[in-house]
C-alpha cells in the first residue's frame, strides 16, 4: 500500500510575532492616533494617574503636545514593562479601550 502526501494549507497565524517586545517605530505610528482615547489607553496599558500626569507636564508647552505626549506615554509603557512590552499587550490594551483599529495597524506592520 503506497502512502500519499497530503500537503496542508497553513494560513498566516495572526499572532505570530505578536509576543515580540514593541519597538520605537511602532509606538511612534501609533502615538499620533491614540490622542482621542489617551485617558483610556493608557488606563488600560497600567500606566498610574500620577505616571500620566507627569508625561502630560513634561510634555507641555510648544515643544510638546499632542503626538509627543502619546509617544513619551508609550514609550514609558515600554520602559516599564521590559521584555513584557509586546505587540500581544498592545494590542490587548487597544481592544479593551474599543480602539481595535490600532490593534488592526499594529498587525498589519507585524506581516
Amino acid at each position: 500500500m503506497a502512502s500519499q502526501d497530503c500537503a496542508v494549507e497553513q494560513k498566516p497565524d495572526l499572532l505570530d510575532g505578536l509576543d515580540e517586545v514593541v519597538d520605537e517605530k511602532d509606538l511612534q505610528i501609533l502615538a499620533p492616533e491614540i490622542a482621542d482615547s489617551f485617558n483610556i489607553v493608557t488606563k488600560n496599558l497600567g500606566l498610574s494617574n500620577q505616571e500620566v500626569f507627569t508625561i502630560k507636564a513634561d510634555n507641555a508647552g510648544p515643544m510638546g503636545g499632542v503626538r509627543e505626549t502619546a509617544f513619551q506615554a508609550l514609550m514609558a509603557w515600554k520602559r516599564k514593562n521590559g521584555e513584557n512590552a509586546t505587540k500581544k499587550v498592545l494590542i490587548d490594551a487597544f481592544e479593551k479601550s474599543d480602539r481595535g483599529d490600532l490593534a488592526v495597524i499594529l498587525r498589519q506592520g507585524n506581516r
